[in-house]
C-alpha cells in the first residue's frame, strides 16, 4: 500500500488481479461529487504508481481476463 498526497491510497486487490484506489477524506462538492486535488507533484506520482501496480496485476492474474471496471 502506497499513500498519496496523505489522503489516496493505492494498492492491489487481496486477489491481486484488481488496483484498489481508497479515498480518505471524502470531499464533496455541491453537487455531491467527491474531488481530488493533486499538485502536479502528486499527479506524476500516483501516475507512475498506477503503472507499477497494473504491471503487479497483470502478472499476478496472467491469463484472466480482468476487464472488471468496478462500476
Amino acid at each position: 500500500m502506497e499513500r498519496v498526497a496523505g489522503h489516496l491510497e493505492v494498492s492491489l486487490t487481496d486477489d491481486a488481479h484488481l488496483i484498489a484506489i481508497k479515498l480518505h477524506k471524502w470531499m464533496a462538492d455541491g453537487d455531491g461529487a467527491a474531488r481530488i486535488h493533486l499538485s502536479p507533484r502528486d499527479a506524476r506520482y500516483l501516475a507512475s504508481l498506477l503503472i507499477v501496480r497494473a504491471e503487479d496485476a497483470e502478472q499476478a492474474g496472467e491469463g484472466l481476463n480482468t476487464g472488471t471496471t468496478g462500476y
